[in-house]
């Protein structure tokens, strides 16, 4: 079970944003549970507190008849409540190193999403006009995954992406048209009014910049026109 959960989390981070461009600065862990000077770095703790946390649950569900006699006591199911809220209260400060579906991953693992989740905010920190840039061309394929869309970066090497469909037609749209004309026209494909709209954009476009699709420019102090509002 803990390397079926493992893989499942693998199969996940194929298709999904668990990282972001700040993973790789993030400090390790180290588990206390292990030697001194063992550390892992994110994705492992990420990778183990998912795993931690389904074996706390079967245990869990075993209920009475799991009893410490019966799973020995090297059994890692007398271990995985613990270790999971010692990894999952340490991943909840990653909230800038963590991908939009990490955060959304660990609320349902633990019932709480990391501080600093770029899905709980836009990137400029707030609705303030901000000028959205696809700084390298991009290239879009769809290879049979329902509701998600490969994404191509040209770069050496080649960066590619896991996106949804939405945020596919959202950077499609953000190469040749305004954000103001892009807000009214998710309005109509979603059947919502422009506000609604200009919201699930927004957190769209910062799980976009989380994974490094798309960057900002403040134009703030420019006197932004309308258009560049999100």
């Amino acid at each position: 079970m803990h390397e079926g959960a493992h893989q499942k989390l693998f199969d996940l981070a194929i298709t999904h944003d668990l990282l972001n461009v700040e993973s790789d600065r993030c400090p390790p862990f180290h588990p206390p549970w292990t030697p001194k000077g063992h550390l892992w770095p994110l994705e492992q703790a990420l990778a183990a507190c998912h795993a931690y946390v389904c074996l706390a649950r079967f245990h869990h569900d075993l209920g009475s008849t799991a009893s410490t006699h019966q799973l020995g006591a090297e059994s890692l199911l007398l271990v995985a409540s613990e270790r999971s809220k010692i990894l999952g209260k340490w991943l909840l400060d990653k909230g800038d190193h963590l991908g939009a579906d990490a955060s959304r991953l660990l609320d349902s693992l633990i019932g709480r999403r990391p501080r600093n989740s770029p899905a709980m905010s836009s990137p400029s920190g707030d609705l303030a006009p901000t000028d959205y840039v696809i700084e390298t061309q991009l290239v879009f394929r769809r290879c049979g995954s329902p509701g998600r869309v490969l994404v191509g970066r040209s770069s050496s090497p080649p960066q590619l992406y896991w996106v949804s469909d939405d945020a596919a037609a959202l950077l499609t749209a953000l190469e040749r048209k305004p954000i103001d004309q892009i807000i009214g026209e998710f309005a109509q494909r979603w059947h919502v009014q422009r506000f609604n709209a200009a919201q699930r954009l927004t957190e769209i476009l910062s799980d976009l910049y989380a994974s490094g699709l798309v960057t900002v420019r403040d134009t703030a102090s420019d006197g932004p026109p309308s258009h560049y509002r999100c």
